[in-house]
Formats: C-alpha cells, structure tokens, sequence
C-alpha cells in the first residue's frame, strides 16, 4: 500500500501533499518451521526448515553446531534448520541419525551423524560432525574445516537427574584438540521445589588474561558459545499454586568473576497465554563479560495456538 509524505504549511492553515515522492510498506512473512515428514518401518524422512536440538545441556550444548542458546531464555525455541535428516531404528532403544545441511558445495555442506541408545536409566549417543567454522574478527576472517567428535550422557541415578556432554574440536585436520564440556545436574524435592545447576568449560574461549578484542567480535557474532572459558549457571524454580511460578537463575563466569542474577515471574492468564516479568542485575568491572550494564528488565507475552 503506497503513502504520500504531507508537509504542514508554516501558516499552519493546512499541509502540502508531496504526490511525486510516495512511499510504500510493505509486508514480511517469515516462517520458522516448515518440513515434511515421511515415516517408514525402516527409517523416518524429514525435509524442510525443522528443529534440530542436538545435546542434553540447558543452558550450554557443546555438541550443537546449529543452534546458539541465549544464556537469558535457554529455552526459548530457535528457528528451524534447513536441512534432511534422517532416522534409522537399529535396535530397541537404539537409533542412527545423519543430517545434511545443504550449502554452497558439498565442502560447506555441513555433516552430522549420530548414534544414540539406552543402558539401564541413561541415555547415551556418539556423535561426529564436519562443517566449515567461520570466525570474524576486526581485520577480516577465517574459515577452517571442523570436524567434532563428541559424547552425550543423560539419565537419572537416586532421583537426581545427570547430564553431560563432551565434544572435541578438530580445526583443519590439527592435532591440536580442543575439548569443550558441560556436566549438569536437576532436583526436584517434594515440595515441588526445582534446583538445576550447570558447569561449563570451552577451550575455544579465551583466558582472561589474554582476551582481545576480535574475541569480543567472534563471541557476540554467535561464532563460539562463550567469551571465556569457565562458567556456572544456576536455577531455582517454585510454583505458587496452578497460576504462578516464581524462579531465578544466576551465570557466573569463572574466569572474570562477573555474574548476573535474574528472578522471574510467570503468571498464566490463560491456558494458551502467558505473562512473564523477569528482571537482571549484573555484577563486575566494565570490562568484564556481565559487568558492562547494572540492570535490566523484560516483560513478555506469549500466546500458544
């Protein structure tokens, strides 16, 4: 639909309407998920933009190569990935996975392979992907073959729920291995009380010490999971009745000792419709990750259909 600018006059008894510079807005649609499915006895088919949420971390997948979580709202849900992925069922509780994501050329295409089955309470899954790692710093940027190897661990042992994950990266076919790790664990008590804690270290991150500002670009550019390398994120979790749930998480990095801690409000207005208020504080130096701002605040309205 096209508009035309109006310029009052100085007078102020009316406006002038520029007819030969009109504007036009227009509509966007975007589509998040959008694939097929084709189900066989011998394998499962998916094409199209879909959720792939390879790991068992909350707040930290190490071994997820398409997806970067926003450590604020870790569970808020990313936009699907192009790609076809396919399922073979081996065995009870076992299964064999392989994802293309198709790029430029079959080089940058990216591979994901995954072995996944049961022992007992826990889940377990090797896993081996190559794709092409892109970095981006001040005077230009690199681009390296990546090949990951990694191990997923998921289960529950006396009530208390475990989870771990373990990739190792391989950047251009070097020996030089770098290891990134998350081990997690979650509680819920009788009284309904939730407790999650979380521990990550990244040897992609850069020691304190010797942080440049590139690693600064690399990390807001959702390039590497982690500015640093040593974290710890926290969550407590209470319902107050059907309506009302009261949390607060914290992330530390171990490495500057800079921290935020944010406590939530989630109010069901409806069935379908949510109400969350969640406020932060940061702690540190300005020159640390979380110490750059004091305060912050988010109010947010989700509806389902």
């Amino acid at each position: 639909q096209k508009y035309w600018p109006e310029i009052p006059l100085p007078d102020g008894s009316g406006s002038i309407t520029l007819t030969e510079f009109p504007y036009q807005l227009q509509d966007t649609l975007y589509i998040d998920n959008m694939f097929l499915e084709f189900h066989h006895k011998l394998f499962d088919l998916t094409l199209g933009k879909q959720q792939i949420a390879p790991g068992v971390g909350y707040a930290w997948n190490p071994t997820d190569i398409f997806n970067l979580q926003d450590l604020m709202d870790p569970t808020y849900e990313n936009e699907g990935i192009s790609a076809v992925t396919l399922s073979i069922p081996l065995s009870y509780r076992t299964t064999l996975s392989g994802i293309l994501q198709p790029k430029n050329s079959w080089n940058e295409t990216v591979q994901y392979y995954q072995l996944k089955s049961g022992i007992g309470q826990f889940d377990l899954s090797a896993l081996y992907s190559r794709s092409q790692l892109s970095q981006t710093g001040l005077f230009g940027a690199s681009v390296q073959t990546h090949d990951l190897y990694g191990f997923n661990l998921e289960g529950e042992m006396f009530g208390l729920g475990i989870r771990s994950e373990v990739a190792t990266h391989r950047l251009d076919y070097s020996d030089n291995l770098k290891y990134e790790y998350i081990i997690g664990a979650d509680y819920t008590f009788k009284n309904s009380l939730y407790l999650l804690t979380e521990f990550y270290h990244s040897d992609l991150g850069a020691k304190t010490d010797q942080t440049a500002f590139d690693d600064y670009l690399v990390y807001f550019a959702g390039e590497r999971k982690s500015l640093n390398q040593n974290y710890l994120f926290a969550l407590a979790m209470y319902p107050l009745g059907d309506l009302l749930d009261i949390s607060a998480f914290g992330i530390i990095n171990l490495d500057d000792k800079s921290a935020v801690i944010a406590p939530q409000l989630m109010y069901r207005i409806f069935q379908d419709v949510e109400l969350s208020i969640m406020g932060s504080w940061f702690v540190g130096d300005n020159t640390d990750e979380y110490g750059y701002q004091e305060h912050g605040a988010r109010v947010r309205l989700r509806a389902y259909f």
